[in-house]
């Protein structure tokens, strides 16, 4: 899973966004980390094709030429 830190406003609290794939599917994930063994989720949802895109890409980029 890739993730970033959710900075579009402030929440109070650090929230991270993860994109990976889930099964079949690429997904999105927002949530919290809550101390060091817990991790609070506020949302998941099939991403969209932008949102595949920009991973599928990253991922080659990180991954280098095959």
């Amino acid at each position: 899973m890739l993730t970033a830190l959710d900075d579009c406003q402030d929440y109070g609290e650090g929230r991270g966004i993860g994109v990976g794939m889930l099964r079949t599917r690429t997904a999105v994930v927002v949530f919290t980390e809550r101390g060091e063994d817990t991790i609070r989720i506020f949302s998941m949802r099939k991403a969209t094709a932008q949102e595949r895109k920009r991973y599928e890409q990253t991922l080659r980029d990180r991954l280098g030429p095959s």
